[in-house]
């Protein structure tokens, strides 16, 4: 599925309606949309419907909606932004039908009474900039609205809640007005969506901070546009349906050599967790051998807590590992089908002088996972990219990535596409730039989105769980691309899970990598998410 901007999105409606399918029938198919998707997330006794109606299409089809949830029983009013045409034709079927239709803000307060859900149908992909005219007040009587009746004690006395045991929803068609389709931006007005039905693609406001955080659940509506032509400048969003047919098969005849294995190097005294998270994430991905090369108090923490995983021993006793522990590791490497370096390693002089000494050895053909400390010693080096095997994957988040490229983490998080893009086609990598709705890009330079925010996976070690399953899909024979995206949508489809049960806060990592092998069984069997 494409991520396109609101041009885009013209020319798809420009094109479908010159094929026959016209602008009117698709927003009569956008309306029955959204009236499906509010009464699904809103029974009839809940209380009433109002829709704000804009003064462009994304109010008409805000008027569709209206229309068709009338049908379905529902006492709906419609609120006018600005005055629509006598002969629209929406809005005199909506007149028709009874509905009651008022463009007097004084009224508002007492539509809003015993409201159970809203139509936000002001603005879609068409608003660039911040809100005018009225639209800041309207918003803010209908913020007032659903503040006080999510809290009954509060002291507004406008508004009624339409139950003192139901939360009102607000629904938003395309976008929450006031998110700009292409940036993300987003207008300090804009209320926050509980769902927003979007037509035919979504857009790149969905998942780009700040615009993002109003979107709620995202649905995407058929209307039936015209096929969007290939391109690989339009970002993909990642789908259970790809990543099912890319998961490695398990045949029933299989031995533990058949699903591959994995190397892990890293840790120190500091950080003796990581090799430890990072492994248990290769096993529950499905590899078949999983090895960790640490200092000795790492290796012993890990046997300690993991036994089912193999060690390479490395000489001395340091807490480091050294330039002696690359030349041990040298001869062993080929040995696997996957390696990852970083995880837990720090920083120190003596880390950077074995990182360096390693990478002169790395199997030029065998794929690589860095991530962590890796990442941060790589940035110091220059010309570092010149020196990675052709299969690499990096696993950055804002911070690394900052380090990597030269630049603040703000300048990262405010061109993360962009950039992401640029540094794996400038790299030859396949990069992972983690955070809310992390992107995955190609040496090629196409772009995934993973569409999840979460929270929950906001704690140390749960990068760690990732590079782990991303290592150890690369070992059962993914490759580094398909690798990187199934990772990524599997961790946060785990993380998902969980906050199902736990919320939004207080997991352990190792929670995560436990989730995992439940999470790729729902994948293999879904049909959808």
């Amino acid at each position: 599925m494409r991520v396109i901007d609101a041009a885009t999105m013209r020319e798809l409606e420009r094109r479908t309606d010159a094929q026959g399918h016209s602008y009117a029938a698709m927003m009569e198919l956008a309306g029955q949309a959204v009236a499906q998707a509010a009464a699904a997330c809103m029974p009839k006794d809940s209380g009433r419907v109002l829709v704000l109606v804009g003064p462009g299409n994304n109010g008409g089809d805000g008027l569709v909606a209206a229309h068709w949830l009338h049908t379905q029983g529902y006492t709906v009013s419609c609120y006018l932004l600005r005055e629509r045409p006598a002969d629209d034709p929406q809005l005199v079927r909506v007149c028709t039908d009874g509905i009651p239709v008022s463009d007097q803000i004084s009224t508002l307060p007492e539509m809003l009474s015993g409201c159970g859900l809203v139509l936000d149908a002001l603005f879609g992909t068409g608003l660039h900039g911040v809100l005018r005219d009225a639209t800041p007040e309207v918003l803010e009587i209908v913020r007032n609205w659903a503040n006080a009746a999510d809290d009954p004690a509060a002291s507004v006395q406008d508004f009624q809640p339409c139950s003192q045991h139901a939360r009102p929803k607000i629904v938003a068609v395309d976008l929450p007005s006031g998110v700009d389709a292409d940036s993300g931006a987003a207008d300090a007005h804009t209320l926050s969506a509980d769902l927003t039905v979007t037509f035919g693609h979504p857009k790149n406001g969905h998942f780009i901070f700040p615009g993002a955080q109003y979107v709620g659940d995202l649905r995407v509506a058929d209307i039936g546009l015209a096929a969007l032509e290939q391109c690989a400048n339009l970002p993909t969003v990642a789908t259970p349906q790809q990543v099912r047919a890319w998961l490695p098969k398990r045949p029933a005849q299989a031995n533990k050599g058949t699903f591959g294995s994995v190397l892990v190097v890293g840790g120190c005294a500091s950080y003796r967790g990581a090799p430890r998270l990072v492994a248990e994430a290769a096993y529950r991905s499905g590899a078949g051998l999983v090895s960790v090369a640490a200092p000795a108090l790492t290796a012993q923490a890990v046997a300690g807590q993991l036994p089912e995983v193999t060690f390479i021993e490395l000489r001395g006793d340091s807490a480091e590992l050294t330039v002696e522990d690359a030349q041990r590791l040298a001869p062993e490497l080929g040995r696997y089908h996957a390696l990852l370096v970083g995880p837990g390693m720090s920083s120190a002089p003596q880390s950077a002088a074995f990182w360096e000494a390693l990478l002169e050895q790395l199997p030029p053909d065998t794929p690589l996972v860095v991530d962590a400390d890796g990442l941060n010693l790589l940035a110091r080096q220059p010309d570092w990219h010149t020196q990675l095997p052709s299969h690499t994957v990096l696993t950055p988040h804002p911070g690394e990535m900052a380090r990597l490229c030269g630049m603040s983490v703000a300048q990262v998080q405010r061109e993360r596409w962009a950039l992401a893009r640029e540094m794996a086609r400038s790299w030859g990598v396949s990069l992972v730039l983690k955070g809310a709705y992390s992107v995955c890009a190609s040496p090629q330079g196409e772009l995934t989105v993973i569409p999840f925010a979460n929270p929950l996976l906001s704690v140390a070690g749960t990068g760690d769980v990732l590079a782990g399953l991303i290592t150890g899909l690369l070992a059962q024979g993914m490759p580094t691309e398909r690798a990187s995206i199934a990772g990524c949508y599997l961790h946060a489809l785990a993380g998902q899970r969980l906050s199902e049960r736990l919320g939004s806060g207080g997991l352990l990592a190792h929670e995560l990598a436990g989730e995992l092998p439940r999470v790729i069984q729902v994948v293999r069997g879904a049909s959808s998410r």
